[in-house]
């Protein structure tokens, strides 16, 4: 059995049957469930790249935001394997986030996330959105939620609610999609499965 995932519009590893390029596409691991790898196939690669992107060092302090979709439920995983000594997150799904072993939850619907008073306190080495876009990095900023890059503080977004893309050159339009049209399976799906460091949820 293979693994197929998708590209940037949708086409690929999302039918029965498929034609599709194999670098698409990868065996999939002993040992892992088809519904494992295929709940597993694209949203671990990029919770990976992300977690590797962010540089997530033993003792950070880590806020995903919109913890318990496809992205979040894994990354809350993966921060805390890679080190991360306090993991929060926002969700309404308070039960989930605490089985993934979450520190502290905050149900957005009910409480405003970028006001409590003891994330302003100790400031987050990492966040992670997941949820918002500009509207949360503009808040993180006002309410001081984030370390200053002199100190270590890294923001990563993984979602674009607003699109505003600024390209003042023609080829830039590349450096944009590069990223996404050009990811891999490779080996990480069965790497960090098989090293047990996340887990889907359904």
């Amino acid at each position: 059995l293979v693994v197929g995932s998708w590209s940037l519009f949708g086409e690929g590893g999302l039918a029965e049957y498929y034609k599709l390029d194999s670098k698409m596409a990868t065996k999939k691991p002993d040992g892992m469930s088809v519904l494992d790898a295929a709940a597993m196939a694209n949203s671990l690669v990029h919770a990976q790249q992300t977690v590797e992107q962010a540089a997530v060092k033993t003792g950070d302090r880590v806020l995903v935001l919109g913890g318990s979709g496809g992205m979040g439920t894994l990354l809350v995983q993966l921060v805390r394997s890679a080190g991360a000594s306090y993991v929060a997150t926002t969700s309404t799904d308070v039960d989930l986030m605490a089985s993934l072993g979450v520190d502290k939850c905050v149900d957005h619907t009910k409480e405003q996330w970028s006001e409590l008073a003891e994330w302003k306190a100790s400031p987050f080495d990492l966040i992670i959105d997941c949820a918002e876009g500009v509207g949360a990095w503009r808040a993180c900023c006002a309410n001081g939620l984030l370390k200053p890059a002199s100190e270590g503080g890294r923001w990563l977004c993984v979602v674009l609610t607003e699109w505003d893309i600024y390209i003042t050159k023609w080829y830039h339009i590349f450096t944009f999609f590069a990223p996404v049209l050009g990811r891999m399976l490779k080996n990480k799906l069965g790497r960090t499965f098989s090293g047990g460091r996340a887990a889907p949820t359904y």
